[in-house]
């Protein structure tokens, strides 16, 4: 026997469909306004930065390209205060540039984490600017900052000139110095004592009945070199003893540098 069988009648309402997910759009950039507004992104610049002159049409002709694809500028920190009118949405940022002597040191890392936890979440940017010794002349602090604007300073290099530090304060730039004193008494500086330290770490040694002391001096000259070689000659000197200049050993101050002064200091002849 055959079973027929009925078709079901078509439903009357529509099949459910899943909607497209559309990727997330890049936010507009510079050149994206200069081409709304028919202009170059050099004529973009001058309008959002206060730094030339543009005649009104263009200018608002920008302007209007800014709030038409919702572009947000981040000015330097000469065209924050400046006044560019209140139809456009800015956001002043600032910016502190941050001398070092060597990136790849163990100890500034953690005071770049240092700074960067005080700063926060406030729209402060760290420039950070590696001054190795012997620096070309271009990568100095004072012709870094010809060509970057910095509305604060903070050097952690002790090799570089006082007169520079001196000279960036004169030109109004906000500075702090850190592991060096600065003599003047404008600039503030944050140093530890290097001499005291140095001193109560000879004695240490001296309690334990050394007498035989080295000192890895790095390249010798500097000013936290000069103070620790003092507090170690000082510490010797209070029991009769000296501080050999065979016992001084100058390097590079890095940690290769500082293997090869150790391997050198260990070398020595032990009488």
């Amino acid at each position: 026997m055959k079973t027929a069988s009925t078709p079901l009648p078509p439903s009357s309402s529509p099949s459910p469909t899943v909607p497209s997910i559309s990727p997330p759009a890049s936010p507009p950039r510079l050149i994206d306004v200069a081409r709304q507004a028919q202009v170059s992104s050099a004529t973009v610049s001058r309008v959002l930065n206060h730094s030339g002159l543009v005649n009104a049409q263009t200018r608002e002709r920008v302007l209007a390209a800014v709030n038409e694809l919702g572009y947000v500028h981040l000015p330097s920190a000469s065209a924050a205060n400046a006044e560019i009118g209140p139809e456009i949405n800015v956001v002043a940022a600032q910016t502190i540039a941050i001398f070092i002597t060597d990136i790849l040191n163990p100890i500034f890392p953690e005071v770049l984490r240092g700074i960067e936890d005080e700063i926060g979440i406030q729209p402060i940017a760290m420039q950070i600017h590696n001054v190795p010794e012997n620096a070309p002349i271009e990568k100095l602090p004072r012709n870094v900052l010809m060509r970057h604007k910095a509305d604060g300073i903070i050097a952690f290099a002790s090799h570089i000139e006082e007169s520079d530090l001196q000279a960036i304060h004169a030109q109004g730039h906000p500075l702090v110095v850190l592991n060096r004193r600065v003599h003047h008494p404008n600039i503030p500086s944050i140093v530890v004592d290097f001499e005291d330290a140095a001193f109560r770490s000879a004695q240490h040694l001296i309690g334990l009945r050394h007498r035989r002391v080295g000192f890895l001096a790095g390249l010798g000259s500097s000013p936290t070199a000069l103070a620790r070689k003092q507090g170690i000659e000082r510490a010797l000197t209070s029991v009769g003893e000296k501080l050999a200049s065979t016992h001084i050993v100058h390097s590079f101050p890095s940690i290769e540098g500082g293997f090869q002064a150790m391997s050198a200091l260990l070398a020595l002849p032990t009488h």
